[in-house]
């Protein structure tokens, strides 16, 4: 990654090694800081900072300051062959990026869950590298690539990419065959939870029950399906209004000693709503 002034002269360059890279793209904000995202294999070596990709392939996330030294890196793998393609920054500092990946892959504390084809992901981040929030792209047995992103002042966030079959993204799903472009709203209601091990079957989390992980719930209806990290945490984003959490499916030999839906209710947006637990 290479810095030349207005006049072409140069200024600095951050070199980087790691087997079976690239840098697809990179985005500055207003102090000069450089993030940048790609791919990585095997480890990897950015200036006195290390990593190792341990899926072969990974999805490469990283901060240069506007001085050229490295401030921090992350991968992000799922079970095979990940890319980060694109990234935008807003006027706070926090990155926005987006890319595909393939089989089970986790950023912070959310789990994305794509089948046997690529899907595409889009992550906000924070100016240190702590994932606040991630999505995946749903659909049938075709795949989806975002290729592109941009954020605006208002914190709208435009997103392409080509896929096939059709591709399902928050509450919206359309077929594919060819290129798309996508909308989003950085503002959402947050639903927030954990599933846990009952072990005094009070229906209450207490303090030494611990979370069970990769439980399914399912917000409203049809709205769509998420699962626990491993620490048994799940959430939710959603509009206004009156939502309800459930589990569809309650794990073989367990029972539930909480109701089987937690409701929130929302006036606006960005609010949250929390201890919607369910114990096991």
């Amino acid at each position: 990654i290479t810095k030349f002034d207005s006049n072409g002269n140069y200024v600095w360059s951050a070199l980087y090694y790691t087997g079976g890279s690239g840098t697809y793209d990179l985005a500055l904000d207003q102090l000069g800081n450089v993030y940048f995202t790609g791919v990585s294999g095997g480890s990897g070596m950015f200036g006195s900072l290390t990593h190792t990709a341990p899926n072969g392939a990974d999805i490469l996330l990283g901060k240069v300051n506007s001085n050229g030294s490295f401030s921090w890196v992350q991968v992000f793998g799922g079970t095979g062959n990940d890319l980060g393609e694109a990234i935008d920054c807003d006027d706070n500092g926090n990155i926005f990026f987006a890319g595909a990946f393939e089989g089970v892959m986790t950023m912070g504390g959310f789990n994305l869950t794509s089948n046997n084809q690529k899907k595409g992901f889009v992550s906000k981040v924070d100016s240190s590298g702590n994932v606040i929030w991630a999505m995946a792209s749903k659909g049938g047995s075709g795949s989806q690539y975002f290729k592109g992103i941009q954020v605006k002042e208002s914190n709208d966030l435009f997103l392409t990419g080509f896929g096939s079959d059709h591709i399902v993204l928050g509450n919206d799903s359309i077929s594919l065959n060819g290129g798309f472009n996508i909308r989003l709203v950085d503002s959402a209601n947050v639903i927030r939870g954990k599933i846990f091990s009952d072990a005094n079957n009070d229906g209450i989390l207490t303090s030494g029950e611990i979370g069970i992980a990769n439980t399914m719930l399912q917000l409203n209806i049809n709205d769509g399906l998420n699962s626990s990290n491993n620490n048994g945490d799940y959430q939710f984003y959603s509009l206004a209004g009156t939502q309800s959490v459930s589990m569809p499916n309650v794990p073989l030999y367990h029972t539930l000693t909480t109701p089987l839906t937690q409701s929130a209710t929302f006036t606006g947006m960005g609010e949250v709503d929390t201890a919607n637990h369910f114990g096991l």
